[in-house]
């Protein structure tokens, strides 16, 4: 109901003012003073009235936006979060919160058109046309069709603007990715010298978006000179129409001088109107992107009635019979093909095989960041598609080959892993996991923040991070990928009793290309275009003397070589 307060604000304000200054008029040149005070104090008392309407409903109005924009910026967040790794695989991430910082902005400037702008401007025009109507028919009908034609010649532009501000859109976007994703690597732009090479890619961008923004600025200036032509003739006719009315004895002074406002108003009227179009015209541009994504829905989904998963128990895990194809704009392609192999309970098994092998992708799919294309991956004989992806995860500890951690403090980042982990436990799991061998020397030692995606560490303490991190997950599986490659040799050393105690009563995976990570696994399996092609123990496959054996010859200083 308080979407209508607008209404008599615009009416007061607009219509029954105006209409009453001319009664006044009328009233003075007949010599009735008395009732003339009457009615100036009736026209203070309406605008008084106006002025707390209004402070009532621009109260109600900050609430409603604010309502709003909290509500797009939760949907929006959620519904990013639940869309695939393989969305965001394809997306500048860092232009994402661009779009919806825009698509907000956007809805709360159109939220003040549609409950104020709007109403307010349609209610002056619709009043005033209807009060000259009543006073003249002549001057009504007239003043009817002027505001119907800029009426038309605005919408008409509005129409012609639609591609381009699509266009525009696209533009947009282009140069927000490009400018998060120079910013992002700003380190390797330096490092490599590059700032004139990233300023004139830029500048390719700010060409494009340049030319969308100048074929629409340039339809603004041909339209809106129509439009005050068309105003122009307006004001003429009128006051025309009004001077042969008067002559003729038809209407009194003080219609003419009501004419005059209400035609002041109406053009006022219709050149707001004109504006509120462009800006809600450059609204639905900057909420574009973000629409579109929206419009995106996860490949990966939950079952109807997900089966629940048991967190205290060992895990067994088998891929049978396992193909995975990724999509065509993928540079991957295909990774596995008829892939099986099975992990008992609690056992430890090392994977190894050349890149390209398939043994990253071995994670991805364990953790549902994709659905395999043919076969099963199952948990306890239960296919991992039969659960949920948030009680399947629930399940895993997993650290990636590039640990990327938050714009937290290293404390944070860690804990991050378990919500019910006491401060002292994440003492516990940062020094099992040699994080403290460097922390102790900070001034703010585990509190320390840690940059943008962890830019104030190395690569081997992001790496203990975030194996810190998946000690105080403590799941009873454990998928490490390349987790000590940034490692040099005697820090990986320190930490290899901290990651047997953390896989002791675990399933774990760990993908290596040291291998002498992995020399103590229960198990060793290599991998080679897709398929198991050897597995046993680390003398075992070195007695076998096929790839397990070339590769450790070939390896240079713990890692695998090129050969």
């Amino acid at each position: 109901m308080m979407c209508w307060l607008c209404i008599p604000i615009a009416l007061i304000e607009t219509v029954i003012s105006p209409l009453l200054i001319a009664t006044i008029i009328d009233k003075m040149v007949a010599q009735q003073f008395e009732v003339v005070q009457s009615l100036i104090l009736l026209v203070g008392g309406l605008l008084l009235a106006n002025i707390a309407l209004k402070v009532f409903w621009n109260h109600f109005l900050n609430i409603d936006g604010v309502v709003g924009a909290k509500y797009l910026h939760r949907h929006t967040f959620k519904h990013l979060l639940s869309l695939d790794y393989d969305f965001f695989s394809n997306q500048y991430t860092g232009a994402l919160s661009s779009y919806q910082q825009r698509m907000t902005s956007a809805f709360i400037d159109f939220n003040n058109m549609v409950f104020i702008g709007m109403p307010a401007m349609v209610t002056v025009l619709v009043g005033s046309i209807v009060v000259l109507f009543i006073k003249s028919p002549l001057l009504g009908a007239i003043t009817l069709i002027c505001v119907l034609a800029i009426s038309a010649v605005t919408a008409f532009g509005a129409y012609l603007r639609l591609g381009q501000r699509r266009d525009l859109a696209v533009q947009n976007g282009r140069l927000a990715g490009q400018l998060s994703d120079s910013l992002s690597h700003a380190t390797t732009v330096k490092a490599l010298a590059k700032e004139d090479r990233e300023a004139k890619r830029f500048l390719g961008y700010v060409n494009d978006w340049a030319v969308s923004q100048n074929r629409i600025w340039r339809s603004y200036i041909y339209i809106d000179a129509i439009r005050t032509f068309l105003h122009v003739i307006m004001f003429v006719v009128i006051l025309l129409a009004s001077l042969a009315l008067f002559k003729d004895g038809k209407i009194g002074v003080a219609t003419v001088a009501l004419v005059q406002l209400y035609t002041v108003r109406l053009l006022d009227s219709t050149v707001q109107i004109a504006a509120m179009i462009k800006r809600n015209e450059a609204n639905m541009s900057d909420s574009y992107q973000m629409m579109k994504i929206l419009q995106e829905t996860a490949t990966v989904t939950d079952p109807a009635s997900p089966v629940k998963l048991k967190q205290n128990e060992p895990i067994g895990l088998n891929f049978n019979q396992v193909s995975f194809k990724y999509d065509s704009s993928s540079l991957q392609g295909d990774t596995l093909n008829d892939f099986s192999l099975s992990i008992k309970p609690g056992e430890k098994v090392g994977v190894v095989g050349p890149s390209g092998a398939g043994k990253t992708t071995l994670t991805k799919l364990i953790l549902r960041f994709y659905d395999v294309t043919s076969g099963s991956i199952t948990f306890n004989n239960t296919d991992i598609r039969d659960t949920s992806q948030s009680n399947l995860r629930s399940l895993i500890a997993y650290v990636p080959q590039e640990p990327l951690l938050f714009y937290r403090s290293i404390r944070e980042n860690i804990a991050y892993a378990n919500d019910q982990a006491s401060s002292k436990d994440v003492e516990i799991v940062a020094g099992q996991a040699n994080v403290t061998e460097f922390t102790q020397d900070l001034t703010d030692g585990l509190d320390t923040m840690v940059g943008e995606r962890g830019v104030k560490l190395s690569g081997g303490q992001r790496q203990r991070v975030a194996i810190a991190r998946a000690m105080l997950r403590n799941s009873p599986v454990l998928v490490l990928d390349e987790a000590t490659s940034a490692l040099d040799s005697e820090t990986e050393k320190l930490i290899q009793d901290g990651l047997w105690k953390l896989m002791k009563g675990k399933t774990a995976i760990v993908i290596a290309h040291r291998l002498s990570t992995i020399q103590k696994m229960d198990r060793i399996v290599v991998v080679q275009k897709g398929h198991v092609v050897e597995e046993g123990s680390h003398q075992e496959l070195l007695t076998k003397d096929g790839l397990y054996a070339k590769l450790w010859k070939h390896q240079s200083g713990g890692f695998l070589g090129e050969g």
